[in-house]
Order: structure tokens, then sequence, then C-alpha cells
């Protein structure tokens, strides 16, 4: 079984800093409640993944993005699967890691930073990479993001594009699980 009470109380962490501010408490109650049932449905489907957890225990992610934090918790619930991740804020930084380790994924954002298609670049670079293995690309990314850069992003090569964490979580699990 799955320990995730780590991550629940992250969440919970979370949700307690959100809601400090009086002004923005109902639109942080809103969208943190919206995060934490789409990531209470992502586990629930981690538990119908029967030897999930032998799986993941050797798979290793390239997380690319400015503001990992913010995809702390989903990567809490890997890691607690025995998922190894590595962690660039930038391209250049991603370049290194893939240069030195074979990775089962790479999650990368669209925009970082003051670059709007910093992720369409990665996935570019990494087609033209000589390395060991091309690992598959997921687009974790804002919806704003998706609706103007998501068809490139596919056209480049992105086996997936979403701005769900739902979604992301269930492209993770069809990629351990394969």
């Amino acid at each position: 079984s799955i320990n995730i009470t780590p991550v629940l109380d992250e969440l919970k962490k979370i949700q307690s800093q959100l809601g400090t501010n009086n002004n923005n408490k109902s639109i942080t109650d809103n969208l943190t409640s919206y995060y934490n049932q789409k990531i209470d449905e992502a586990i629930q489907e981690l538990s119908k993944l029967g030897n999930l957890k032998e799986k993941a225990a050797s798979m290793k992610i390239l997380w690319v993005g400015d503001f990992p934090s913010n995809n702390k918790s989903i990567m809490d619930i890997y890691r607690n699967l025995g998922v190894q991740f590595d962690i660039a804020i930038d391209n250049e930084g991603a370049h290194e890691f893939l240069k030195r380790n074979n990775y089962d994924l790479v999650i990368s954002d669209i925009g970082r930073y003051s670059q709007n298609m910093a992720g369409i670049s990665l996935i570019k670079s990494i087609k033209q990479m000589s390395i060991n293995s091309k690992p598959p690309i997921v687009v974790y990314a804002s919806q704003k993001a998706i609706s103007m850069y998501g068809s490139l992003a596919r056209g480049e090569g992105a086996l997936y594009v979403t701005d769900s964490a739902k979604d992301l979580v269930m492209a993770i699990n069809q990629i351990i699980s394969s």
C-alpha cells in the first residue's frame, strides 16, 4: 500500500498558508479544494495499478520547471513509490542532467521566466542530443500556455500535453506501467 500521509500533510500545510489572507480566502479555499480533489483522484488511480511500486522503484524522472515547489505534492506521491527525481530550473540544467543520466521520463513546463517557449526549445534540443535513450516528454503547464503552445509541443514530439494534475499523474502511471 502507498503511504500518502506525508503528501496529505503537505497539502494541509499549503492550505493553511493560503487561507491566512481573508481577502483571498474563498478563492484559495476553492483552488485548494479543487487541487486536493484532483490529487486524491490520481492517488485512487495509483492504487488500481497492482505492481506499480516494483516498476516505479527503478524509474528516474527529470522535471524541468522554474518553480519546482509547485510540483512537490505530485513528486512526493512518486517518491513514496521509489521514483527518483532530478530537478532542473532551465534548459541548460536539463541538458547537463540528460548528458549524465538516463531518464524514463522528462516533465517540462512550456514557459520559464521570460522565455515563453523554453519547453518547446527543450523538446527540440532533446531530439537533437546524442544521448543513449530519448525519454518520452510530458508537458505540464498552465491552461493559457497550453492553449497558445500545446499543439506546437505535440508537433515537436511531446507524448502528453496537459494542464491537469490528474492527467499528469495518469500519464506518469501509464509510462510506469508500460
